[in-house]
């Protein structure tokens, strides 16, 4: 057996991870405004947070030692224990994905004010010269 080579699947780990956090993202989204405006909590949304993180937690987990994220055992007792949606649990939880995928590098943004003009945008666009 060759063992000089190391196959990996980090597309579909990575792809596995996003969609992780958007289905938990946009649950989290719903869930908040129908509680908030409505004082309903939707148990679609409410089974849905609970598929994604465990879902997403699960995916990431052997990753968290190396990133050092703050509060990865409370976060793991809390959806150990059942208890999501007591207290602050969901902002928690969120927080902690958010953090996890900043400091792994998958969400890094920067963000820079484009000052061009309309023109230079455009010239810019279509590669241009003025």
């Amino acid at each position: 057996m060759d063992n000089s080579t190391i196959w990996t699947d980090n597309e579909t780990a990575r792809d596995l991870i996003w969609r992780s956090y958007i289905g938990f993202k946009e649950n989290y989204e719903n869930y908040l405004m129908y509680w908030k405006s409505y004082g309903v909590k939707h148990k679609v949304y409410k089974g849905g947070l609970w598929r994604y993180a465990i879902s997403l937690y699960e995916e990431i987990r052997p990753l968290l030692e190396k990133f050092k994220i703050e509060n990865e055992d409370l976060v793991e007792e809390i959806l150990d224990s059942d208890a999501l949606f007591n207290d602050n649990n969901l902002r928690i939880v969120i927080r902690f994905f958010n953090d996890f995928l900043y400091v792994s590098g998958m969400k890094n943004i920067v963000f820079k004010k484009d000052v061009r003009s309309g023109l230079q945008k455009v010239s810019d666009l279509y590669k241009l010269k003025q």
